[in-house]
Formats: C-alpha cells, sequence, structure tokens
C-alpha cells in the first residue's frame, strides 16, 4: 500500500481527500505506527484505481495445507498410519503452535502445545509424534532418534505428551537440598536438639 501511494500522481493529501481518510491516520500508517482498517483500505484503493490482492491473511492457510498434504501423502505411501498436522494458536510471524493428532485405535483426536516455535520445529515435532503414535498401533519402540527427541524435551512439553499417552511420565527425582529437608523431618523427633542442629549446619554447607 505504501508503494501505492509512492507511485501515485496525487500527493498524500489529495488522496486523503478523495478518499474521505484522516490524514494524520494515513501518516501514522506510512510511517509504521498504525494500521488501517478495511473500509479505509477499500477506499484508498479506488482512489488510487488498483486492485489490492490480500496476500497474507492465507499464510496461516497454506501453512496448515501443507503440514496436511505432506501426512496424507506419508499415509498413502504406507509411511505412517497417523495423520497430523501443525496448528498455529495465534497471529504473527511467530505465534503458538500445537500438533494436531488421531489415534486410528481410537480414534481420539488430541492437542499438543509446543508453544512459541518455528514453522520448521513444529513440522520435526509433528514427525516424531506421528512416529510415536505408529510404533504404539505397531507395539513396537520408537527409533532411536525419536527416543532421544522425546528425551531432551524440556518438562513442560514432555509432560503434555505424556498425558495424551504417547509416553510414560518422567520420574521425580528430588534435590539434594530436598533430599536433607525430608531426611530432618523424619528425623527431627529421635534426634537430640544439639544432634540436630548439626546435622543441620552441616546440610546448610553442604548446599
Amino acid at each position: 500500500m505504501r508503494q501505492l501511494i509512492d507511485q501515485s500522481e496525487l500527493s498524500r493529501n489529495q488522496i486523503c481527500l478523495k478518499a474521505d481518510v484522516d490524514p494524520s491516520h494515513l501518516h501514522r500508517f506510512y510511517h509504521g505506527s498504525g494500521r488501517l482498517s478495511n473500509d479505509t483500505i477499500d477506499r484508498l484503493v479506488a482512489v488510487l484505481g488498483v486492485r489490492l490482492v490480500v496476500v497474507w491473511r492465507c499464510d496461516n492457510l497454506f501453512e496448515e495445507m501443507n503440514s496436511f498434504l505432506l501426512s496424507h501423502a506419508q499415509a498413502r505411501e504406507g509411511k505412517g498410519g497417523v495423520m497430523a498436522c501443525v496448528t498455529r494458536l495465534g497471529k504473527g510471524k511467530q505465534p503458538p503452535r500445537a500438533i494436531d493428532f488421531a489415534d486410528p485405535e481410537v480414534g481420539k483426536r488430541s492437542r499438543i502445545r509446543l508453544g512459541v516455535v518455528t514453522h520448521a520445529e513444529a513440522v520435526g515435532a509433528k514427525l516424531r509424534i506421528e512416529k510415536i503414535v505408529n510404533a504404539q498401533t505397531l507395539n513396537q519402540s520408537p527409533d532411536s532418534e525419536t527416543t532421544c527427541w522425546l528425551a531432551g524435551l524440556p518438562d513442560v512439553i514432555f509432560d503434555r505428551i505424556a498425558r495424551c499417552g504417547l509416553c510414560q511420565p518422567r520420574e521425580f527425582t528430588p534435590t539434594l537440598a530436598e533430599h536433607f529437608g525430608d531426611f530432618l523431618t523424619r528425623r527431627k523427633h529421635d534426634l537430640k536438639p544439639s544432634s540436630y542442629e548439626r546435622l543441620n549446619d552441616t546440610a546448610k554447607k553442604l548446599l
């Protein structure tokens, strides 16, 4: 739109006058500090005498369709029985994304939220999820690369995958501070106060 305004034989003030647009609104848009409504854009396009084709609004659709078609092609070729897709959960260049998939054995559709990741990272996660579900369907273990990928995930993402039944929850490992705290709590009533204080001081020094 800015390029069309620059190429026009009319000045910005003349364009605003003919399009019945507040010059201050166009000024803010032109310098990147404001947005135009659809109605304003329609009037500007009519004055500029051009046909404007909006492409950016289709980005989400193209992204999701590419992911879906890739999964569909893999399923038809026998590369995977489970079809998953990448879903955008917001707008912008890098919105939160999720993996939607359906287990053919159960027929239940599930969603694993990935947070703010790139489309390439989400597609990589989608392919791993498909491998995990397919391995479960065949009563097999995932391949070593998928197992390593799963083990390296942050706890929050791993827990979401575990809640979908795709892996076992991680076992909780207490920290050294928690271990000492639990030990001192259990021994507090069967130790002399002086012994308890010495143990407590020793624990503090170790931590």
